[in-house]
């Protein structure tokens, strides 16, 4: 009788032991598919941030060139007027103004 029971007790303790191990390989399998799904959403955040930094340095560097053709375009037109001769009402009205200031 004393064996029938030592050997209930041993059948017991190994399905104990069984579903303990069931149970942390189940809970490892878990574990293993949070971690690969953690994973791939860094790999998604990681390419999404790629590729909001490459557009930003490109909206950058387009805002940066709108800018510089802008100033040569105001460059140009300034050189293009100072370089125009001056027709003779201009001068004309410039003696006239030199005059009134020197009378005053």
């Amino acid at each position: 009788m004393a064996s029938y029971i030592l050997s209930a007790s041993l059948k017991n303790a190994c399905k104990e032991k069984t579903q303990q191990n069931r149970s942390t390989i189940e809970f490892d399998g878990r574990a293993r598919n949070e971690i690969r799904m953690q994973d791939a959403i860094n790999l998604l955040m990681l390419a999404c941030a790629s590729l909001a930094a490459l557009a930003f340095g490109v909206l950058l560097a387009y805002g940066i060139c709108r800018v510089a053709f802008a100033a040569m375009r105001l460059h140009v037109r300034s050189v293009a007027l100072a370089s125009q001769p001056q027709s003779e009402s201009d001068s004309q009205i410039e003696a006239q103004i030199e005059a009134q200031t020197a009378s005053l």
